[in-house]
């Protein structure tokens, strides 16, 4: 079976705006000046794609980096498991989930407890499976703007990301782990295959 192409947009939350104009931090923030200018960069390659299937997360970043990528862009599919409204920020010092409503609450990770509930488990299988399910359904040549969680998932090294970069993955249904191709990006990371 031939592996379809598959490209990923990294939006992560140093391209949004980060707060509001009482000097709050945003829930469901917007695409800021930096990832404006950084959507602004791959455009020309995005653009060269011609790709008819357009997919990001449902929080305005990601919808606004579509936009930003690739104007005029009339049809585009969204869904949360691409990426959410929640944005995590440091505020005090500690890591802090900035919900779409702009309510703050503590990060928890599952592995912050020892082991993790059975819940926790089912959730993150549940999330992890509906994830590679769905990268595996996407049609040749999809153009994806998702957050890290995403990538992380599919296998992608924390130390290999950066956001605002545009990502090749040639997808066949893996007997291995997948080998992401940095296109396009602000900095290449060390270690991704050039």
């Amino acid at each position: 079976m031939k592996a379809k192409d598959l490209f990923f947009v990294l939006i992560g939350p140093d391209l949004a705006e980060e707060k509001n104009d009482q000097n709050q931090f945003r829930g469901d923030p917007p695409l800021g000046p930096n990832g404006t200018s950084a959507m602004e960069q791959l455009r020309g390659c995005l653009e060269r794609l011609k790709s008819q299937s357009i997919h990001c997360g449902t929080g305005t970043r990601f919808i606004d980096a579509a936009m930003a990528a690739l104007p005029g862009l009339k049809h585009f599919c969204v869904s949360p498991l691409w990426g959410d409204q929640t944005i995590i920020r440091i505020i005090d010092g500690q890591e802090r989930i900035v919900l779409g409503n702009s309510m703050v609450m503590p990060r928890y990770s599952l592995y912050d407890q020892l082991p993790p509930t059975a819940e926790e488990d089912w959730a993150m299988e549940l999330l992890r499976t509906s994830t590679i399910d769905s990268v595996y359904n996407l049609s040749d040549g999809s153009v994806v703007f998702l957050e890290e969680r995403t990538l992380r998932i599919l296998g992608l090294p924390q130390e290999m990301m950066a956001s605002g970069s545009l990502y090749y993955l040639p997808a066949s249904r893996p007997s291995s782990l997948p080998v992401f191709y940095l296109v396009e990006g602000p900095q290449k990371p060390s270690g991704l295959a050039a």
